[in-house]
């Protein structure tokens, strides 16, 4: 997967601890749970924000970050260290989807799931006010 790949997915291991969290603190301190939902729809909100850049990249609108397409390398550089460098490392492009569906791809699912699970939570939170 490219970097932007692997950047969506750090909200979502931040929401199993925010989870596990919640969890423990709800035997004990009920008021914690409720900064742990909030850290979580936080969370997912930053999720479709990554999601929505990759998918901006995909589609051309915007460049992506220097780490796409792997390492660019000095500009003085010999041809040996350059042929070292191209077989040592894939290259992983972040403009081209590696799989889409009905012509979405995972970067365009994540941003639309990230929104419902941000605006599902904040949902929660707000008919559930203690």
């Amino acid at each position: 997967p490219c970097i932007l790949c692997l950047y969506q997915r750090v909200p979502y291991f931040a929401n199993i601890a925010f989870g596990a969290l919640a969890f423990l603190a709800s035997f004990r301190y009920p008021r914690i749970v409720t900064l742990f939902l909030w850290l979580a729809a936080a969370s997912f909100f930053i999720g479709a924000a990554i999601a929505g850049f990759h998918v901006g990249v995909e589609q051309g609108w915007w460049k992506g970050l220097s780490s796409c397409g792997g390492d660019i390398l000095p500009e003085n550089v010999s041809i040996e260290e350059l042929r070292k460098a191209l077989t040592q490392q894939p290259i992983v492009r972040c403009d081209k989807p590696a799989w889409t569906l009905f012509g979405v791809s995972m970067a365009g699912y994540n941003y639309a799931m990230s929104i419902l699970l941000a605006c599902g939570v904040v949902y929660l939170l707000r008919k559930n006010k203690p």
